[in-house]
């Protein structure tokens, strides 16, 4: 598939770009946070990668602010195919693979970078659920 690169004019300097993929900040969450779950929706970037291992060169696809440190907080993504979530914050990167990937545990304050690509690298769509408590494997 080809790429058309943009070109972005400022006062009169002219530059090519090229196309990226929308960003989403999702609503800042805390303890008791409503409504529970909360759930976006987004299409798979084909360059984000198929597995746990290394980073994405691209942009994250989201960005979390945890505003209070949390005990528990499950990230989980929906789609008709497997995929992988890569979450990096201050901690560290969590990456989970597979059918609806969770990753739950105890969060601390700050910013979170939240990438979700499809494990056989096509663009397909899913739901990022966030909870306060781990959901079944259908949604609720």
């Amino acid at each position: 598939m080809k790429y058309y690169g943009l070109l972005i004019c400022i006062l009169g300097w002219c530059s090519p770009i090229a196309p990226s993929l929308a960003q989403s900040t999702l609503k800042p969450v805390m303890p008791r946070f409503a409504p529970d779950p909360q759930v976006y929706r987004g299409t798979t970037d084909p360059n984000t990668g198929t597995n746990c291992q290394g980073m994405p060169t691209t942009p994250p696809g989201h960005i979390l602010t945890i505003e209070r440190p949390m005990s528990s907080l499950s990230l989980r993504v929906f789609a008709a195919s497997p995929v992988t979530i890569k979450v990096r914050g201050k901690e560290g990167t969590q990456c989970r693979s597979g059918r609806n990937p969770e990753i739950l545990g105890a969060w601390s304050a700050g910013k979170y970078e939240i990438w979700i690509g499809a494990v056989n690298g096509d663009r397909i769509t899913y739901e990022l659920s966030l909870s306060e408590a781990s959901q079944p494997e259908e949604q609720k």
